[in-house]
């Protein structure tokens, strides 16, 4: 049986601190108050998995041990001539608790559903940002080696490696599906610098994501039915655009006779929905260990019979592995790129693919538009608000550049996407896979209130045209899909 020791014992002064010691003229409440902690990590025995998670009855238990120490000291104060621990004994036992169990002095922050991320800019002062754009300070840890030891313990139980000198940064997903990121000396000034991005089910499918104002009906119903058909689609955006949460509520539209493999730097999609769901994680190159990259984790993927692959986000050379994924047959691979327009998106994914094979440009593009049909771009506006900007469908290679036909798009900044009167190449595509899918009525007629007759003909036509569409795409022509691939 594994024997735990107190991750505290090489403090050997925790223990040990008196409470009888030299006040100052200068002491505060607060000094008293870390005294107290002090005393209390030095009567802990818990284990590593209590002292990150800890029950119910480990908390109540720590809190008693907290009481104790809190009347010990009012009683001997008096005598001692320290000033007494003022304030509701309870509350004080309560915030001790929070501070030497699961996450410390951060816990107030890590419990509410409002904060969206946790940043340290040393060991002891850092911001806290929340949904909306509201952003405050925090105050950290009181001593360097007491943070660097806590978050090694937080790394090591997200399966990861603890920073040190050889190793001084490192990522971790934590047991709620928050992304842990440290960084230490020498490739930071301070003594620590720490990001927490946390994960909140804000969307658990697209009808959430209308409900947020991310898209709007019509978007969901196109996309649900990309997803639902197997297409293969790129979400684009800046940092905090939502993209991980957009994967997350698109992959409640897979048809569960799928078997997905998702493959993440940081595991953060939870598809645990799915009856046949197998989660891949890059490795991080440590001491004693060599890395295994995304790319490679692709190829892996390609021998686990998947019926579709999504990869958490393409960074650089593994785009090359994505390309061939997409092209042998697993139609309705999803990943995530930065960009900042629909448009860019392509050529980002361009320069990425030549950074692991040097392939000329045109034959790059070639490559592109064969395995990819739509394009999703994502933008976050100065409130906070996530929306998608734009959808793009990749056509074709024309000269140096890749055509794509955008089929919803945003008039201006903040503003959902809107039909654009575009027909998709991917139409027949979508209605012969998707068994009620109908795009003139689930996407036109709720952008325009109007959908096809009978006849083959379009009513209202002056409506229509006062939206502003472009006569080319105006669905009161007859409609012959664009030359797409499929």
């Amino acid at each position: 049986m594994t024997t735990w020791t107190n991750p505290y014992a090489q403090h050997q002064h925790y223990a040990d601190t008196p409470w009888a010691k030299p006040v100052a003229e200068g002491d505060t409440q607060e000094e008293l108050f870390a005294t107290l902690l002090d005393k209390l990590r030095g009567q802990l025995d818990l284990s590593p998995q209590e002292l990150d998670d800890p029950s119910p009855a480990v908390e109540e238990r720590v809190q008693q041990q907290c009481l104790a120490l809190i009347e010990q000291h009012n009683r001997s104060a008096p005598q001692q001539d320290v000033p007494l621990l003022d304030g509701d004994p309870e509350a004080l036992a309560k915030r001790a608790v929070d501070e030497v169990l699961g996450w410390g002095p951060l816990s107030a922050y890590m419990r509410d559903p409002e904060v969206e991320e946790i940043i340290l800019n040393d060991y002891d002062h850092g911001f806290v940002l929340y949904a909306g754009g509201r952003k405050t300070t925090l105050h950290g840890f009181r001593s360097p080696s007491f943070a660097r030891q806590f978050f090694n313990r937080k790394i090591e139980a997200g399966h990861g490696y603890p920073v040190n000198n050889k190793n001084p940064y490192q990522d971790a997903q934590l047991p709620d599906g928050s992304r842990l990121h440290v960084v230490i000396p020498p490739l930071t000034a301070g003594d620590l610098a720490v990001v927490i991005r946390r994960f909140r089910p804000v969307a658990a499918d697209l009808d959430a994501l209308v409900k947020l104002g991310t898209l709007t009906p019509a978007l969901r119903a196109f996309l649900d039915a990309a997803a639902t058909a197997h297409l293969t689609l790129v979400v684009a955006g800046g940092t905090g655009t939502g993209k991980t949460t957009f994967l997350q509520a698109l992959s409640r539209s897979f048809p569960e006779s799928d078997r997905v493999l998702t493959i993440e730097d940081t595991p953060e999609l939870q598809l645990d929905f799915l009856p046949d769901w197998v989660s891949l994680r890059v490795r991080h190159a440590a001491e004693g260990v060599t890395e295994i990259g995304m790319g490679q984790l692709v190829r892996n993927a390609l021998r686990m019979r998947p019926t579709r692959i999504i990869l958490g986000e393409a960074r650089g050379a593994e785009m090359v592995d994505i390309m061939v994924a997409c092209n042998t047959g697993h139609d309705g691979t999803l990943f995530t790129v930065h960009a900042n327009s629909v448009r860019e998106t392509t050529e980002r994914m361009t320069t990425m693919y030549r950074m692991g094979r040097d392939l000329a440009p045109e034959e790059v593009r070639k490559e592109i538009v064969t395995a990819l049909d739509l394009i999703v771009h994502l933008k976050r506006s100065p409130s906070g608000r996530r929306y998608v900007s734009g959808v793009g469908e990749v056509r074709r290679v024309e000269g140096n550049t890749i055509t794509v036909e955008m089929l919803f798009e945003a008039k201006g900044d903040d503003e959902e996407a809107r039909f654009t009167g575009s027909y998709p190449a991917c139409r027949e595509k979508l209605e012969r896979a998707v068994p009620g899918f109908d795009f003139a009525r689930d996407v036109v007629q709720r952008e325009t209130g109007y959908a096809k007759l009978e006849t083959g003909s379009w009513n209202q036509e002056s409506r229509i045209k006062n939206q502003g569409f472009a006569t080319r795409h105006s669905p009161l022509a007859t409609h012959t899909p664009n030359g797409g691939r499929r």
